[in-house]
């Protein structure tokens, strides 16, 4: 009896003369390919196996997947930086052109203070001047004066509240006229010592010393020129203008009073404007 014929297995080389003999085989759940070259019927010069992988692409492939994955999250991101710089950069131009504007009408505003100021100066110089010109009020004036001056001998405070009733009588068409312009206060302090003798928009406050207390009535009475400006009094700040008025009609001898004209630095209401 012979022996069985002997199975070949499953992955040995099917005889194929002289050549390379290619075996597929699995190795733990994995495909290999076997490289064997033959000569003719004999045993495998040599053999090489090689695991039927593609490890490089399959890396690759994964790297790329994982790629896609995070693009959208990576352009999403990248585009709200820019969209932030572009905010920022816009935000910054909208601040500068804000600043230059709010300088802008600042200075506008001072320019136009500055301007309305020197205006409302020289409309109460202007209407000093015109109180100054007319000879009867200003005889009034010293005469008025006299009777001040004389307050400490023989004249009484009926005396001297008579003389301060006409002076006041005598400014009354001048004072009605100039309220309509704007002029807030009018008002003459006699010497020595700037008392105020009437204050045409307080008629009822008189007899107080302003010496040291008004720079421009002090420099008026010690300096005799004329004075203008701003200035603070206790009826609130304006624009004032005063007038040294002296004894005698020819401009000799010393300053006996000083005119005021005060303007308001609100322009006058109109009748039927609201408040």
């Amino acid at each position: 009896l012979s022996p069985p014929p002997r199975r070949p297995e499953r992955d040995a080389p099917q005889a194929c003369g002289q050549g390379l003999a290619v075996i597929p085989r699995a190795v733990n759940g994995r495909l290999h390919k076997n490289f064997a070259l033959h000569w003719g019927n004999t045993s495998p010069l040599f053999a090489v196996e090689l695991p039927i992988t593609n490890t490089p692409g399959i890396f690759m492939l994964s790297n790329t997947k994982r790629l896609y994955q995070w693009l959208p999250w990576v352009s999403a991101l990248a585009l709200a930086l820019v969209f932030l710089l572009f905010m920022r950069a816009d935000l910054e131009v909208h601040q500068q052109v804000w600043d230059e504007r709010i300088a802008w009408n600042a200075q506008t505003q001072k320019d136009y203070m500055e301007a309305s100021g020197r205006d409302l100066t020289q409309q109460a110089m202007l209407l000093a001047q015109l109180l100054v010109r007319d000879a009867a009020i200003v005889a009034e004036i010293r005469r008025t004066h006299r009777i001040f001056a004389n307050a400490d001998g023989q004249v009484t405070p009926d005396q001297l509240g008579a003389a301060r009733a006409s002076l006041e009588a005598s400014l009354h068409g001048s004072w009605s006229s100039m309220g309509e312009v704007g002029v807030r206060q009018l008002s003459i302090y006699y010497a020595p010592g700037a008392i105020a003798f009437l204050r045409m928009h307080r008629p009822d406050r008189f007899g107080d010393s302003l010496s040291g207390l008004r720079p421009l009535i002090t420099n008026a009475f010690n300096s005799g020129l004329p004075a203008w400006g701003e200035d603070i009094s206790r009826h609130g700040s304006g624009h004032r203008a005063v007038l040294p008025i002296m004894a005698n009609e020819d401009q000799t001898g010393g300053v006996i009073a000083v005119l005021e004209v005060g303007m308001s630095s609100i322009p006058p209401r109109k009748e039927g404007q609201a408040v």
